[in-house]
């Protein structure tokens, strides 16, 4: 005990007393084996600063340099072939750490950019932008809310395919909910004037948009590339088309009937009152005239009911002309008779 005692005097007294560099204060031991090892050293530099130097063994191999406490068989710190172990005696990177790490920041950089890599995640800030990416064959990704893989919020396929809802979209872009109540996507405005909208577009180019129309009483507006609106969806249910329609078939479902025309109090016109009616006005009567019609539009449901009225009262007319047709060839028949 003298001799570690004298010898550490001794040699703290060199690096405080001398001026000249790599003044050395060495540490000889045996190991708790018996073995012999070679000297570590503490010591400064004016190039270095302070410089700390593991033991070799007899065969000029490089031991470890672990920091524990006394009897403790798990090092707290372990140095050993250049890499640097936090919580294991046999560090496998630069620096590996088993256990939990705290930090306000954590920063990890090849020179060039920022990278985090957990297994095959990686974190990565290149030039301002951030990239979180699955090294892994045909890697996806999941963002989860408590109850991890359970509660899966946003998935993205290797792909590139993203899923909210579901962990399969079958298109780039797949939203599904149970429920309905309060939308499968919102797109909300900051005030009651602004423009709730989406935009379809082609090469960059915008094709269509789909927008709320404040200005309209909030009606749902599709617009062409030229900002015109072709098609207006009213609240109130209503809808205008800007163009024409082209269908396959079109079902009007309206109360009113023509049949009236065929009851026994129906007041048809006589043909003589239709002309005066037509030479006086240049309409048939009960039917809207050219200009009203440009000016207010068709209603079509209206318009149909009309035009059959006007078809049951010409199979009435028709069916007078038949029976004085019938009349008169009786009397031809006498006549002829005669």
């Amino acid at each position: 005990m003298k001799k570690i005692i004298l010898i550490g005097l001794i040699g703290l007294s060199s690096i405080l007393s001398m001026d000249a560099q790599n003044s050395p204060f060495y540490i000889w031991g045996t190991g708790l084996n018996g073995n012999t090892y070679q000297k570590s050293a503490f010591y400064t530099d004016i190039s270095n600063g302070l410089l700390i130097e593991g033991p070799l063994n007899s065969a000029n191999v490089k031991l470890p340099i672990k920091i524990s406490w006394r009897g403790d068989a798990n090092p707290l710190v372990t140095i050993i072939n250049g890499k640097f172990g936090i919580g294991t005696p046999s560090p496998a990177e630069l620096l590996h750490v088993d256990g939990t790490m705290r930090s306000k920041v954590f920063v990890l950089s090849d020179g060039n950019s920022t990278v985090f890599r957990p297994n095959n995640i990686e974190f990565n800030s290149i030039n301002g932008t951030a990239y979180i990416s699955n090294k892994a064959s045909n890697g996806s990704l999941a963002l989860t809310t408590s109850g991890g893989s359970s509660n899966i919020r946003m998935f993205i396929t290797g792909s590139g395919y993203i899923g909210m809802g579901t962990t399969t979209p079958s298109s780039p872009l797949e939203v599904k909910t149970e429920s309905m109540s309060n939308g499968t996507i919102r797109v909300n405005s900051n005030s009651n004037t602004g423009y709730s909208s989406y935009a379809l577009l082609t090469n960059n180019v915008l094709k269509w948009s789909i927008y709320n129309h404040p200005g309209q009483n909030h009606s749902l507006v599709i617009a062409n590339a030229s900002g015109q609106d072709k098609i207006i969806f009213s609240q109130n249910g209503n809808v205008a088309i800007n163009g024409k329609l082209e269908a396959t078939e079109i079902k009007v479902t309206t109360t009113p009937t023509a049949d009236h025309v065929f009851a026994s109090d129906y007041k048809l016109r006589s043909l003589q009152e239709t002309e005066a009616f037509i030479q006086e006005n240049q309409h048939l009567p009960e039917i809207a005239s050219a200009n009203q019609m440009l000016e207010n539009g068709v209603n079509m449901a209206e318009f149909q009911i009309q035009l059959l009225q006007k078809i049951e009262e010409l199979t009435l007319y028709v069916i007078e002309l038949e029976k004085k047709s019938a009349q008169q060839q009786v009397l031809i028949d006498e006549l002829v008779r005669k």
